[in-house]
């Protein structure tokens, strides 16, 4: 479990330093962060891919939001890694996208999840 959450902090602080290059890059104009969104046959493809699903249309299939709320080991972390940036930098340009919403209750479970990481959404371009 250690070994896990060491991980996920290494993940967490390279998303918030590469969050912070392009929002410096770009400041003062905004930037938008899109959660992971690669569709399974990409996903199929890397090593420990072997057991995701085969899709008739990965297109549309799991992935987006439908696939941030699912598995939560990559979004809770992706969301903290874009509130350590604008924690530790004050970062005031950068916003999130969350792909394939098709309703609303997605977007409110997706919300809930990035309060419960910390994400201020009063303090963000996003609120």
């Amino acid at each position: 479990m250690v070994y896990q959450e060491r991980q996920s902090e290494e993940y967490i602080d390279e998303l918030a330093k590469g969050i912070k290059v392009v929002a410096d890059a770009f400041f003062p104009r905004p930037v938008w962060v899109r959660t992971l969104d690669a569709p399974t046959d990409e996903f199929r493809a890397m090593e420990g891919g072997e057991n995701e699903p085969h899709e008739h249309n990965p297109m549309l299939g799991w992935r987006g939001i439908r696939r941030d709320l699912t598995e939560l080991d990559h979004f809770p972390p992706g969301a903290s890694g874009l509130q350590e940036a604008a924690r530790i930098w004050g970062l005031t340009n950068v916003g999130i996208m969350l792909p394939m919403v098709q309703h609303v209750r997605e977007f409110q479970k997706a919300k809930e999840i990035m309060f419960q990481e910390g994400l201020d959404w009063k303090r963000s371009m996003w609120a």
